[in-house]
């Protein structure tokens, strides 16, 4: 049977409908080669069915998408670029923990439709227009700029926080080089404002060199590098006056007064203060006797563990140490020092015994006696 030349009859209402309903079922805009393919009426030529998708752009009733690629056709929707674009990408980036660039929103687009750079830039920029989202200088010339849930400065404090945080106290300088974009007063007032609130913290200069400089950190300066050089002074003072015959309880009086004179309070209720207390029943306790008594083996120079021993001897940590450094010095006892300290938490290094100069020991053991 000859095929029938004799042209289409033209589309009826019925299938225009249909290709309609097609076009907004769709989960993402659709060519006309795809709405042809996905329709259930009579196989119409694409070139008619893309007539119809002008007409239904014409009227306002669908809206026309640019191409997936350069060699792509145009696709058709019933919603437009920015009316879908913009709650996405808005949650995206109220979502995101840092600031997104386009070729980052770009990346974590998850939407079943793509988005081309133009279009991603076009939306991020009236959202940030409408003060949805905010604008964050690019990290480099070339890299574009970024997009947050966050202002500049709160930027600012995040990105300072975060520096400070992930890595060891450090100055001023390097601190504004992590935020160059902030002037020089703005960067200032952030520095005053996060020290006054206690999230970072100021550390002197250390010692006396020009070079020496400020440094901020997340946590405040341990004092003990700060009073390395009064304790070696202070204990050849204190050498000194033992050779003299002055008594502990006098030595241990002016050391407090000292203190409190500095500015150190020991106020009666302390901790300080309960310490310095109970020192003279510390005296009374033998250490010797004491680690018999909680370690059978001591005699054969088996460790026994600091916290342990302090358990047993009942006295606050500060006396326990100043008694166990004391028994070592007259040696009576055997500190064995912990090889890597600073690689354990701040609990884990209050339960050794502290000399206050950096170094931690986790137990002691008897002197070995000689023989003979």
């Amino acid at each position: 049977m000859a095929k029938s030349n004799a042209p289409l009859a033209p589309m009826s209402m019925e299938d225009r409908s249909h290709l309609l309903q097609v076009v907004r079922e769709a989960e993402e805009p659709l060519e006309a080669t795809k709405v042809v393919k996905l329709a259930k009426t009579s196989r119409r030529p694409t070139a008619e069915v893309e007539a119809v998708m002008q007409e239904f752009v014409q009227d306002g009733i669908l809206i026309v998408w640019p191409a997936k690629s350069a060699k792509g056709k145009p696709r058709y929707w019933d919603r437009s670029v920015t009316s879908v674009g913009s709650a996405s990408i808005q949650e995206l980036v109220q979502k995101s923990s840092e600031p997104v660039s386009v070729k980052d929103v770009k990346k974590l687009w998850k939407s079943p439709f793509k988005l081309s750079d133009t279009e991603i830039a076009s939306i991020l920029n009236d959202l940030a227009r409408s003060g949805v989202i905010y604008e964050i200088p690019a990290k480099t010339a070339t890299s574009g700029v970024r997009y947050w849930k966050h202002d500049v400065e709160e930027f600012c404090r995040h990105s300072l926080l975060t520096q400070i945080k992930t890595q060891p106290p450090q100055t001023k300088a390097k601190l504004k080089a992590a935020v160059k974009w902030l002037d020089q007063k703005r960067f200032d007032d952030l520095i005053e404002q996060l020290t006054r609130q206690k999230e970072i913290f100021l550390h002197p200069a250390l010692g006396k060199s020009k070079s020496a400089q400020a440094l901020w950190g997340h946590t405040p300066p341990s004092p003990e590098p700060y009073l390395k050089n009064i304790r070696e002074q202070l204990t050849t003072v204190v050498k000194q006056l033992q050779s003299a015959f002055v008594l502990q309880a006098d030595l241990r009086r002016a050391a407090v007064q000292m203190l409190e004179a500095s500015g150190i309070s020991f106020g009666a209720g302390s901790s300080a203060a309960t310490e310095a207390a109970s020192v003279r029943v510390a005296e009374t306790v033998d250490f010797v006797k004491l680690i018999h008594s909680v370690e059978p083996g001591a005699d054969r120079g088996a460790l026994v563990p600091a916290r342990v021993l302090r358990a047993a001897a009942k006295m606050p940590k500060a006396t326990f140490d100043s008694l166990a450094l004391q028994f070592a010095r007259e040696g009576k006892i055997v500190l064995h020092e912990h090889d890597f300290a600073a690689s354990l938490s701040q609990e884990a290094r209050d339960e050794l015994v502290s000399d206050g100069q950096g170094n931690f020991y986790v137990g002691m053991a008897l002197r070995a006696r000689k023989e003979g």
